[in-house]
């Protein structure tokens, strides 16, 4: 497997597949790009790859396709629908191919998924909170730093920061009573929130060193996904800088 995705020390959206193939030992190749364009316009890359243009992408080798759990048969396309037009074994977006790290057999040991169906599907829910919840309410601070290059969003309206603290305030709740979002592990679930929160602290200047003070739960679990020494490995490697923004 291949992963290509933008060379950037603030790239939360790579880095999370990078940790969490680290985490549970998945072997990923991987291909950076400096360009500074949010979007690729190139024709083949948009056919071939992601027709928005958007990265992080994984290509997968033939062998790739049928591997993971539940295990398919071997002349099983379980995972054909990755390609775009046709042509290549591709899965875009950040989530997806974190969801497919943690379906592979080398990952099954660690228990990333769950333990058993029903906290399968609790760790989908939170990759989805992580992504419609906390980045969507993230959005005009994620857009001004990446699109508009307004590095800590420090042009974004101050009211914007009202929707963060809704749903911090939210995940405070749940965490205040937790150390882990599903069972009593790390999961993918864990790594998904974490790299959110990161964006929240990397993406916003005026309100990260607050809002990291004020939800305090928030913060323990995001240093608790962050400090484990694989994945802080992986940040060292990428040149990040964990914690809010200052």
């Amino acid at each position: 497997m291949r992963l290509y995705y933008l060379e950037n020390p603030e790239n939360a959206a790579a880095q999370k597949i990078l940790a969490a193939a680290a985490y549970v030992d998945v072997p990923l190749n991987t291909d950076t790009t400096t360009v500074h364009q949010y979007i690729n316009t190139d024709e083949d890359y948009r056919e071939y790859y992601d027709p928005a243009g958007e990265y992080p992408v994984l290509e997968l080798e033939e062998n790739d396709l049928n591997a993971g759990s539940p295990r398919a048969s071997a002349g099983s396309n379980a995972l054909s629908m990755g390609r775009i037009n046709g042509s290549n074994n591709v899965i875009f977006g950040a989530n997806a191919i974190l969801r497919l790290i943690g379906r592979c057999d080398e990952a099954d040991e660690h228990h990333v998924y769950g333990y058993t169906p029903f906290e399968a599907s609790q760790v989908d829910m939170w990759i989805n909170f992580s992504q419609d919840e906390i980045d969507a309410a993230n959005a005009p601070y994620i857009q001004a730093q990446f699109v508009q290059k307004d590095i800590g969003g420090q042009k974004v309206p101050a009211s914007a920061v009202g929707a963060v603290e809704r749903v911090l305030a939210a995940l405070e709740d749940v965490l205040t009573i937790r150390t882990f979002l599903v069972g009593e592990r790390l999961s993918l679930a864990d790594i998904a929130v974490a790299f959110s929160i990161q964006l929240v602290y990397r993406c916003n200047k005026k309100h990260s060193e607050e809002l990291a003070k004020k939800y305090k739960a928030v913060y323990r679990h995001y240093n608790t996904v962050m400090r484990h020494p694989r994945i802080k490995e992986v940040m060292r490697k990428a040149g990040a800088t964990l914690g809010p923004l200052r």
